[in-house]
């Protein structure tokens, strides 16, 4: 009998199907096993003398493809002339491309904030949309600066968002470096670059004197004879 159906995702290079015969004929061969999205095959014939005995079949790895086999009835015989039963069908999912993740930043109201901007925002919040969910993106996964207070939230398996507080003066950034999530399959992320917001929650001030035609000081609330009061 072969092996029960299996059905997963692998990064590649390769993905190998082993399969095992228990019956010792001599009749078993690629053309038993129907495949599908297998890339250049590759089907390999075991040491005759094995008890039971094992059948390679490797495929390249086809990105974005569900390569699958299974062996019908009738796809070997025994010595004893008995014909397999049909197997169950293993499939994998080929998956070899990185997964990438999407910074954008907003203020408490949602205003939306352009990477590099200044921002008098009492909180500034980061989102990462991943382009495939992940199940190890954590707080650790953001490289982070000057985030006072940081709250980080899942709000799905491809979307999380980190909260700072203000902090005037400083440059707020925030990024996620390369192998800093997986996929399902086990691929790393290729790496995001900073988003970074300048923090500035201190109002702006104005000084206002007053001068005469002659460049003199006026002081405000007093007289003058100025014929021309320059503010």
């Amino acid at each position: 009998a072969l092996a029960p159906t299996t059905a997963s995702r692998q990064p590649g290079p390769e993905t190998v199907h082993p399969s095992r015969w228990a019956g010792a004929g001599t009749t078993f061969a690629i053309a038993d096993i129907p495949a599908s999205s297998c890339t250049n095959p590759v089907f390999a014939q075991p040491d005759a003398s094995g008890t039971p005995l094992v059948f390679t079949f490797t495929c390249d790895a086809n990105d974005g493809n569900t390569v699958s086999i299974f062996v019908p009835t009738g796809g070997f015989m025994d010595t004893d002339g008995n014909e397999n039963v049909q197997s169950d069908t293993f499939s994998v999912i080929s998956d070899t491309t990185a997964p990438t993740v999407a910074i954008t930043a907003a203020d408490q109201a949602g205003n939306s904030i352009t990477s590099g901007d200044s921002d008098d925002g009492t909180s500034i919040v980061y989102t990462f949309v991943l382009s495939e969910p992940s199940s190890d993106f954590v707080v650790g996964s953001i490289t982070q600066a000057n985030c006072n207070n940081a709250v980080f939230a899942a709000v799905s398996t491809t979307r999380y968002t980190l909260t700072c507080d203000a902090n005037d003066g400083q440059t707020l950034s925030a990024l996620v470096a390369n192998a800093g999530f997986h996929d399902a399959a086990g691929v790393a992320n290729t790496a995001q670059s900073a988003f970074t917001v300048i923090s500035d929650t201190t109002a702006p001030t104005v000084a206002i004197t007053i001068a005469d035609q002659a460049g003199n000081a006026i002081t405000t609330g007093g007289y003058d004879d100025a014929t021309t009061i320059v503010f």
